[in-house]
């Protein structure tokens, strides 16, 4: 019965792959392209300069701190100085350097915060350019009839009907509980790199929280660019070699 179920999902992925109109663009380029491309890229420099002038105001107001210290240590270094003149000297030194290491310290938080919000208006300016292309596409290719539209590192469009690898984990004997069954279906994703969607099925099944989806391709997380029975649940079979999928599907079965 497995090996008939892997020889149907493989007439069936050849059929409709030999029926698809497929189309491929390069988002890299389409976003250079985008009318607020270099607009964004002039905010993005001005923001950075803004920030930079900042600090560097804050490394002038450290020399003097530092400057500040140095006349202290000269001065609690003269040897004509009395008992009394000599505490207060080291007492401004010790305030001095206290300063001086409060400001190094600010100045470290203040490089940190920038680096952030320097980050976060980048994110956000390329998200409302990705999301403005991705809907152009959308459209494009629905009215031009196109069953899918890839990037050479995303999917930038594809249509609804082929959004079939929920429909076969419903239809699956598989238990989120018990994912290593042995009596259990198993599921082989043979183009790996399109492990996004296996994911998000296994995330509705019931496999793990659907909130680690938002964790996909981040260190430490178990949902990497590629599929892996070792880190994943519900996953099993490791892919990414193009071909390599239904030569361990038939191996299973």
């Amino acid at each position: 019965m497995k090996t008939l179920t892997v020889a149907i999902c493989a007439a069936l992925s050849l059929s409709a792959l030999a029926d698809m109109k497929i189309g491929t663009v390069n988002m890299v380029d389409l976003v250079k392209l985008h009318p607020s491309y270099e607009t964004n890229r002039a905010l993005l420099k001005s923001t950075d300069k803004d920030y930079k002038a900042r600090l560097d105001k804050r490394q002038d107001e450290i020399k003097a701190i530092a400057d500040e210290g140095k006349k202290a240590q000269e001065d609690l270094s003269n040897p004509m100085l009395s008992a009394s003149a000599k505490a207060a000297a080291q007492k401004k030194l010790e305030g001095v350097q206290r300063r001086y290491v409060a400001a190094r310290q600010d100045m470290e938080a203040e490089v940190r915060r920038y680096q952030t919000e320097l980050s976060d208006l980048e994110a956000r300016l390329m998200k409302l350019q990705t999301d403005e292309l991705r809907e152009k596409i959308t459209a494009y290719a629905k009215e031009h009839g196109f069953d899918m539209i890839i990037d050479s590192t995303m999917l930038a469009f594809s249509k609804e009907s082929l959004e079939v690898t929920d429909d076969i984990l419903r239809a699956m004997n598989v238990d989120p509980a018990n994912p290593k069954d042995p009596k259990r279906d198993r599921f082989v994703l043979s183009k790996g790199h399109t492990a996004p969607g296996l994911y998000a099925a296994l995330a509705e099944r019931g496999f793990f929280p659907k909130e680690e989806l938002t964790t996909l391709r981040k260190l430490g997380s178990h949902l990497q660019g590629h599929p892996s029975l070792k880190c994943t649940p519900g996953v099993d079979m490791s892919t990414g070699s193009l071909g390599q999928g239904i030569s361990c599907a038939v191996g299973m079965a």
